[in-house]
């Protein structure tokens, strides 16, 4: 398995090199989307990084930093944790097989800008994880309570 806190470290890290603080809180989103991802999006245009080497790399540092904050927020009550179901890379999954891969959506945000949101996949994960959202519909369920 990755080393989650490290990696989390690191991106810890490298957000404090482009003057932003994180600290695992919902509000971290927004200065991912805003700041850090438009950087790492200039980068790749500019010819900084490449697709397969630093922007991948940078979506598995802040994809797993993003995933932790989800988990750390909400994510974990409603059964959700890390685990490499393909033996492949680490996605948020519960163990009926539900998952959802934050590095793979900070990586199409670094490729795509934001019309991959990462917000979105934040905000739209609330309700996936507390079964309010309707993927067949792809629209809200009424809560249960």
């Amino acid at each position: 398995m990755v080393d989650i806190e490290k990696i989390c470290a690191d991106a810890v890290q490298t957000a404090a090199e482009l003057g932003v603080t994180l600290n695992y809180q919902p509000e971290d989103i927004a200065a991912l989307e805003n700041v850090i991802m438009p950087k790492c999006s200039a980068w790749l245009r500019d010819g900084t990084i490449t697709e397969n080497i630093g922007a991948w790399n940078l979506a598995v540092i802040f994809g797993i930093y993003l995933g932790e904050t989800m988990l750390r927020n909400y994510a974990a009550k409603y059964g959700y944790h890390w685990g490499t179901p393909d033996g492949d890379f680490p996605v948020l999954m519960q163990d009926d097989g539900n998952q959802m891969s934050p590095i793979t959506k900070v990586h199409k945000r670094i490729l795509n800008g934001p019309e991959d949101s990462i917000k979105s996949f934040y905000d739209v994960a609330v309700f996936l994880a507390d079964g309010r959202f309707d993927q067949a519909r792809g629209n809200l369920k009424p809560r249960q309570e």
